[in-house]
């Protein structure tokens, strides 16, 4: 008679996936936490305060236009959107800020670059999409008369040390070749603050925040200069806010800024 085979004892330890899955941990291996970026840190605590925020829309996004923004009334917009798939997806800032004496608004998209990024327009694309989607969603970021979405605006903040050589508008990537295509077409473009190769007249006035932000870029040894002008601009006591939120970013960029003056 052939003898059946035993069954596994009870106490018998499990295969060493199975443990992993049973103590909670994946069988292969962890996936890396994607850390912050040097840029992004430094960046991001300096557009943190509004008056900085600001700066950036008055003297670059909307450079020639921002008389028709009622910029008292800006408002920072969540950054974390979640796409129709599962994956997260962040943006790296946005403000609403109210036209004036028409009851619609505009949204500033920012993304901040150390490096030439020739996927941006795409990247772009699904970033105003999103936000599209987000503003749509919800009654807090409509238009103030309730008449839909307002309208966003996108930029990259380009802080490397090459020149931005990326496309920035669907016409650039695809032109497209007949006046009837181009009224059909997509219309979608980003525009662009090079930093370090920027022209004289590309850049901001003098004398902004912003501009003192793109002298730093360009030479990092400034940080002590540029934090002794914020603290010499804003020295009064309604301003006292304005310094701690100085001394905070010139904190994370000391520690955040590379010694070689790139990152």
């Amino acid at each position: 008679m052939t003898e059946r085979p035993k069954s596994p004892s009870k106490g018998r330890q499990p295969r060493k996936d199975h443990a992993q899955h049973a103590e909670g941990q994946p069988s292969g291996p962890r996936p890396r936490r994607k850390r912050p970026r040097k840029h992004d840190e430094v960046l991001k605590a300096f557009f943190a305060h509004p008056l900085a925020a600001r700066s950036l829309v008055c003297d670059f996004m909307a450079r020639d236009w921002h008389a028709e923004l009622d910029l008292g009334s800006i408002r920072e917009v969540p950054t974390e959107h979640v796409s129709p798939g599962p994956k997260l997806r962040r943006i790296d800032a946005a403000w609403w800020v109210p036209l004036r004496h028409c009851g619609r608004a505009v949204v500033f998209h920012v993304e901040y670059q150390s490096a030439v990024a020739h996927d941006m327009l795409f990247r772009s694309l699904e970033y105003v999409a999103q936000l599209y989607r987000f503003l749509d969603a919800g009654r807090k970021w409509r238009n103030p008369d309730g008449s839909g979405a307002p309208a966003v605006v996108s930029s990259v903040l380009h802080v490397g040390p090459e020149p931005w050589r990326a496309p920035a508008s669907v016409a650039g990537l695809a032109p497209p070749g007949s006046p009837n295509v181009a009224r059909r077409q997509t219309a979608h473009l980003y525009e662009v603050l090079d930093s370090r190769s920027a022209a004289e007249q590309d850049l901001p006035p003098d004398g902004t925040l912003l501009r003192w932000l793109v002298d730093l870029v360009r030479d990092w040894r400034q940080l002590g200069r540029v934090t002794e002008a914020l603290v010499a601009r804003y020295g009064g006591p309604e301003h006292a806010g304005v310094r701690g939120w100085s001394k905070g970013w010139s904190k994370a960029a000391s520690r955040g800024w590379p010694t070689c003056g790139r990152w």
